[in-house]
């Protein structure tokens, strides 16, 4: 499995433990979900520090976080980060976008998101037989094999 489908599928994962918790109050049409994020520029070249955190209905919070190259990122400059004022970007992968509206200060933001599922991704991953069948007390099980992945490995 190349890089990018690696990257791709463990972002999906990702995004289903936080949108499986979120689907339970939503309708399944096309799945959205909101949170917050807060990010912050690295040290090393062209990289922002990305985390997302979202709280359920139940008073749980989801939270996860990443590194990424200022050039996967939809509508954000590394010298607007650094420059700050109010931002909207957005970050596009197969399994969605997720849509960022907030503002930054000395290389530092915060915001609020949303995250639009895209629908033919979860299609593919069924007939690559790779779609979630069930997330119980951390341990997420895939339909055609039957792996198991703690939920305490880095998802992304």
């Amino acid at each position: 499995m190349s890089k990018k489908i690696q990257i791709a599928f463990v972002l999906f994962i990702g995004i289903a433990v936080i949108g499986l918790v979120a689907s339970q109050s939503s309708t399944r049409a096309q799945q959205t979900m909101a949170g917050e994020w807060k990010a912050s520029v690295r040290d090393e070249p062209n990289k922002l520090q990305l985390n997302l955190e979202r709280h359920t209905a139940k008073g749980n919070r989801n939270q996860m976080g990443q590194s990424y190259e200022f050039n996967e990122l939809q509508g954000l400059s590394k010298e607007q980060a650094n420059a700050g004022g109010p931002v909207k970007f957005s970050l596009v992968r197969e399994a969605g976008r997720i849509d960022m509206e907030g503002s930054f200060q000395n290389g530092k933001g915060s915001g609020t998101f949303q995250f639009t599922g895209n629908p033919g991704f979860v299609a593919a991953m069924k007939t690559q037989g790779l779609i979630l069948k069930k997330i119980r007390n951390g341990v997420i099980t895939t339909r055609e094999n039957a792996q198991k992945i703690d939920s305490s490995q880095q998802l992304l």
